[in-house]
């Protein structure tokens, strides 16, 4: 009854609501774009880690059975030169996702705080940001690892075009096939007697608590943990049954919680952290 006697107020305001739902829902696929090329980021930087983590695996292999003895310092350098501007290259990828991650971040902070249908804008530029910031920390890792094999690709060209370097007698039984490793820190040597050292980077081993419980008909998942304000994946399967996947922001404590209509009911979710699983539970009911 407030605008029975104001039509004009009632539509006036009627066109606001309007206008306001566009513009969330605007916002809200302006956030899956940028969470869909935060994927792709990430994707790039990933498969450039694995191409490096292969020729460093092939490297140290060569230069470990004296098959890197056989090649010429103008292969080395050619080789190196290479390396280097992919170094230049995945820096400066890394720089613009970690600008595009800032980016990201101050959207998110200017509607977090409206609320209503601007909730899940907000979380998708999240976890655009957390992205971002994954391909830029994904980058920098391949430009150390490009770095590292610059560095001695070099350093056997410089030894070799010096006659300091010493070939290796070339073992007799074949060289078997490298295995790509899953983290390029390989320590690399050269048959000088400098080596080079790379002593790892400290983490925590990612922990996590979860629980699921009915509540008014709908399934609460709740979560504590020690990843800080940052992403988890969760995974729900069931034998003949369709899949889902959940994406959800820890807070600061590292917990986390939301609801779901889906019948979860005898399902297996599993928790994943960067890809990695962490925990899994098994539904009841």
């Amino acid at each position: 009854m407030v605008y029975a006697n104001d039509p004009a107020t009632a539509a006036a305001k009627a066109i606001d609501a309007a206008n306001a739902a566009i513009d969330a829902a605007n916002a809200a696929t302006d956030a899956a774009n940028l969470a869909a090329e935060a994927a792709d980021a990430a994707t790039v930087a990933a498969e450039g880690s694995r191409d490096i983590a292969d020729f460093a695996t092939v490297l140290v292999d060569q230069i470990n059975s004296g098959l890197r003895d056989k090649t010429t310092s103008s292969e080395d350098r050619a080789i190196a030169t290479s390396y280097s501007q992919r170094i230049q290259g995945f820096n400066s990828k890394a720089t613009s996702y970690q600008l595009s991650s800032l980016n990201t971040k101050k959207k998110y902070d200017a509607i977090s705080n409206r609320g209503g249908p601007w909730e899940r804008a907000a979380t998708s530029y999240l976890i655009a940001a957390t992205n971002f910031e994954r391909a830029r920390a994904n980058s920098e890792t391949a430009a150390k690892n490009c770095q590292l094999i610059f560095e001695t690709l070099t350093k056997l060209a410089i030894e070799k075009e010096s006659g300091r370097f010493v070939p290796k007698t070339p073992t007799p039984t074949p060289t078997p096939t490298p295995t790509p490793t899953k983290s390029p820190t390989t320590s690399i040597t050269t048959n000088s007697s400098e080596e080079q050292e790379y002593d790892g980077e400290e983490f925590d081993e990612p922990e996590i608590s979860a629980s699921v419980k009915l509540v008014a008909g709908k399934w609460r998942i709740s979560i504590t943990s020690n990843i800080e304000e940052d992403l988890v994946e969760i995974k729900a399967k069931k034998k003949g049954s369709k899949s889902y996947g959940f994406d959800v922001m820890t807070k600061s404590n590292g917990s986390a919680s939301f609801t779901t209509s889906r019948k979860l009911a005898g399902y297996t979710l599993k928790f994943y952290f960067f890809g990695e699983l962490v925990t899994s539970i098994t539904v009841g009911g």
